[in-house]
């Protein structure tokens, strides 16, 4: 945001900003938005606008197949996990610790997009890949603590509009409701939209109408809604 607004050739130097994400896209709007205030007060930022947030990464792990249950997006835990092994080699060595079909499964997907890493870890789990349980080792307990948004304690200044569906099997309902209410106990503008009959995916559909009518309706300068408390 601060490249493109400091771009010559476009006039954008003083134009208004708005985050929006859905699922990995929201975990990167949601720590934007949570991090601006001290990060880049700067910006402008009229709306953080994110649904099927990924709020808990430990509890993602253990949903997705971090335990011995096989789970049919267990290859979006295990791409997740290779990007904390970059960012984090030592404190979570995932490649080390995988058996002939975990590094040849980690070859095959660890830079694909979703569908094929959607196909390749269907109905795995970690027990499959692994003799060790990795996200139950103590260094990678506190990189999954480190990174989940219901653990940081930054609250966003701008206005949020958050959704999520109730029976979402991919990103738990229960953390990001967990956040909302600590916005909201800290003077946030939080408008939360929870949908009970969808999933992380019908969610993403079913939400996306009202979140870019939230976006529409800041840049045009209504005032932000909010239904905390």
């Amino acid at each position: 945001m601060r490249a493109v607004q400091n771009f010559e050739q476009l006039p954008l130097k003083d134009s208004p900003v708005a985050l929006l994400g859905y699922s990995g896209g929201a975990l990167a709007t949601s720590w934007a938005g949570a991090m601006a205030p001290t990060y880049a007060p700067e910006l402008n930022i009229v709306a953080s606008v994110h649904g099927g947030t990924p709020a808990d990464l430990g509890l993602i792990a253990q949903n997705l197949g971090y335990s011995a249950i096989p789970h049919p997006a267990f290859g979006m835990a295990l791409a997740a996990s290779l990007g904390l092994e970059r960012e984090y080699p030592t404190e979570f060595p995932v490649s080390e610790n995988l058996n002939a079909a975990g590094l040849a499964l980690r070859d095959r997907v660890s830079n694909e997009c979703r569908r094929p890493i959607i196909i390749g870890g269907a109905f795995k789990s970690a027990r499959d890949l692994s003799n060790v349980d990795i996200a139950s080792l103590p260094s990678a307990q506190a990189v999954l603590k480190k990174n989940s948004l219901v653990d940081y304690d930054g609250v966003p200044t701008a206005p949020v509009y958050i959704w999520h569906g109730i029976n979402d099997f991919i990103t738990p309902y229960a953390p990001v409701k967990e956040t909302v209410d600590r916005y909201c106990a800290a003077g946030a503008t939080v408008q939360f939209r929870a949908y009970p009959l969808a999933e992380h995916f019908s969610g993403s559909l079913v939400g996306l109408p009202e979140a870019y009518a939230y976006v529409d309706a800041r840049f045009r300068g209504e005032p932000a809604p909010s239904n905390c408390g």
